[in-house]
C-alpha cells in the first residue's frame, strides 16, 4: 500500500472492515452521511464518514483511498477510476415497473363524515394523553383513522 504526502494532506489506501451504514445524522441541519471503519496497512482502524453517492455501493473488503484532512481521516475526494467503475457495475438497476392486472382504485375523496371521524379521534386522544404534544396526537389520529378505514374496506 502506498502513502502520498502533500504539504497539508496525507493520502493512504485502506480496506473497509464493514459495509457502510445507511446514511444518518444526529442533527437535522446536517446532511445524512454513511459511516464505516477502514483498516490501514499498519492495522490502524479509523471511522470515516462520507456523503451518499457513488461510494454508497462500497462493500466490506473494498480498498479505498483515504485522506488525512483537518485532523481527521476522510474518504479521498478523488477515488481511482477502477474503483468507480466497479461501484458503477454494482449499482442495482431500478426494478421494472409493474403493470397491475386490475385497474387501480381511485383515491377516495374525504367526506364530512371522515373529517368528523378524524376530529373525534383527535379529541379522544387529546383527552386520554394530556401530556402529549399536539403534533404527536395529530400523527396518531391520522394513523388510527387510516387503520379504521382499512379495516372497513370490503374484500
Amino acid at each position: 500500500m502506498n502513502e502520498a504526502t502533500t504539504a497539508t494532506n496525507t493520502l493512504q489506501w485502506a480496506k473497509l472492515k464493514f459495509d457502510p451504514s445507511e446514511p444518518s445524522t444526529t442533527n437535522p441541519e446536517w446532511q445524512a452521511q454513511h459511516s464505516t471503519v477502514v483498516v490501514f496497512s499498519d492495522a490502524q482502524e479509523h471511522r470515516v464518514y462520507f456523503n451518499p453517492g457513488p461510494l454508497s455501493e462500497l462493500q466490506r473488503g473494498d480498498t479505498v483511498l483515504c485522506e488525512y484532512r483537518r485532523g481527521k481521516w476522510r474518504m479521498a475526494r478523488n477515488q481511482p477510476p477502477e474503483l468507480m467503475q466497479l461501484l458503477g457495475q454494482r449499482t442495482p438497476a431500478p426494478p421494472p415497473l409493474e403493470t397491475p392486472a386490475t385497474p387501480t382504485a381511485q383515491a377516495k375523496q374525504p367526506t364530512s363524515r371522515d373529517v368528523a371521524d378524524i376530529v373525534g379521534i383527535f379529541q379522544e386522544l387529546k383527552a386520554a394523553l394530556p401530556e402529549a404534544q399536539e403534533t404527536t396526537i395529530r400523527a396518531f389520529s391520522s394513523t388510527l383513522f387510516m387503520q379504521r378505514c382499512k379495516d372497513e374496506l370490503p374484500f
